[in-house]
């Protein structure tokens, strides 16, 4: 079974179907079936932050729906030495690569396409980077 990373600015793009690009979270069921998804426990953290999420709307709603269908990956301190020692540009794109890497997950889901490739030139893994679901299976 594949494993796919949510980057957390898909999970936004999910909740407020801000892209044009990246399918709804209606769309990821499917691949439900054949994958598990994964998303940092740092990204609700952003998300609530970003978003101004106040308790009992819509959105808060959706989150307390769609996070039952995701593995959440705790932020560890395996995570953030290996972020600290070795972020390039982006220290958060970078807490988000090494919490993809610490679950095996095979694909980094992601709008941020030409960051994450280049966190992965100085972090070497077999995770691919995509942007559409289409690429994961």
């Amino acid at each position: 079974m594949k494993k796919i990373f949510l980057d957390t600015n898909i999970f936004i793009d999910f909740l407020t179907n801000r892209s044009e690009k990246t399918v709804g979270f209606d769309k990821i069921l499917p691949y439900m079936n054949r994958s598990q998804i994964y998303l940092s426990a740092l990204s609700i953290h952003i998300i609530y932050y970003t978003l101004k999420i106040k308790k009992g709307t819509k959105t808060h709603r959706k989150i307390q729906e769609y996070i039952q269908l995701i593995n959440l990956i705790p932020l560890n301190q395996d995570i953030v030495n290996l972020s600290i020692q070795n972020f390039t540009k982006d220290f958060e794109d970078t807490l988000q690569y090494y919490s993809a890497l610490s679950e095996n997950c095979n694909y980094i889901l992601t709008r941020d396409t030409k960051d994450f490739k280049k966190i992965k030139e100085s972090i070497n893994s077999d995770i691919e980077i995509i942007d559409t679901l289409k690429d994961a299976i």
